[in-house]
């Protein structure tokens, strides 16, 4: 049963019954709500804005854009026409990027990048008025991430890594609107996270390890169109936007006054497709 074709929420009707005593009338069981369970899967490509920089010289020139892509999970139970609670898993891999250069003292030069995180975000979801396709939704974010960086010359590798967990606060909306009397909606989501972490890492030829506390901030959205092509599936296309701090803190390598270092609040965006289903 699709969200925009039918009344999500199915209320039993009771019979009146003036002259009846109180202890004569039935008992009103809670109410009922068809279908109880939403699925959906989602991904697409993504790009990160303003990757890598030097300072002190200029050994490898532009740089180009990270890209990669991410997919997601999310699985949705009703409890009621007002609650519901909701579990997503996503997955965001960004390729490895890598480049060659010159320099005057130490002679070839090259560098390696890499990033990839994973989230798990468990939230209750309130319906305003049992409207199933308005949801504000507040829970916990965790957050998996590995940072890599590298840089090599003539006299060896220096190499960054940080790998650990964060976890925190996490509020949100989702919603759609239907578009008249059409099998389309437009679709808006946007939530905010506030994540406390731990991470380990290695720096310069991997013979000094550290564990560093700090604190992940995090905005995203989308926006997109749907299309309920029955009463149980529905595909949604847009456009997505994640914008992070403090995802890379301190990920730089230094050299005799050259540091090479990526950027601490990278900006991530693409399009998505989504197909979800109801049952």
């Amino acid at each position: 049963m699709s969200l925009k074709s039918k009344s999500l929420f199915v209320l039993p009707l009771i019979g009146a019954a003036p002259a009846a005593n109180a202890a004569d009338m039935p008992v009103m069981p809670p109410p009922e709500v068809s279908p109880l369970n939403y699925l959906s899967i989602e991904g697409g490509p993504i790009w990160m804005e303003g990757d890598l920089s030097e300072t002190g010289a200029d050994k490898f020139g532009d740089f180009d854009n990270q890209d990669g892509f991410y997919a997601a999970i999310t699985y949705r139970r009703f409890l009621n026409p007002t609650w519901d609670w909701q579990i997503t898993a996503t997955g965001t891999w960004l390729d490895e990027i890598s480049g060659r250069g010159f320099d005057e003292e130490a002679g070839d030069v090259r560098f390696t990048s890499d990033l990839d995180f994973q989230t798990i975000d468990l939230d209750a979801g309130y319906h305003f008025n049992g409207n199933p396709l308005t949801r504000f939704l507040f829970g916990i974010r965790a957050l998996h991430s590995r940072d890599e960086l590298s840089y090599e010359d003539f006299f060896g590798p220096i190499t960054y890594k940080a790998e650990g967990w964060a976890f925190g606060p996490r509020v949100g909306f989702q919603s759609e609107t239907m578009l008249g009397s059409s099998q389309f909606g437009f679709v808006a989501e946007a939530s905010g996270s506030i994540l406390f972490g731990s991470f380990d890492i290695e720096t310069q030829a991997n013979d000094v390890r550290t564990d560093s506390s700090r604190t992940i901030y995090n905005l995203e959205g989308l926006a997109g169109l749907s299309w309920h092509a029955n009463d149980t599936w529905t595909f949604t296309a847009g456009y997505r936007l994640q914008q992070w701090w403090n995802l890379r803190e301190g990920t730089a390598v230094s050299d005799q006054g050259y540091t090479l270092s990526a950027d601490e609040d990278p900006l991530l965006h693409g399009p998505f497709l989504r197909v979800a289903t109801t049952f």
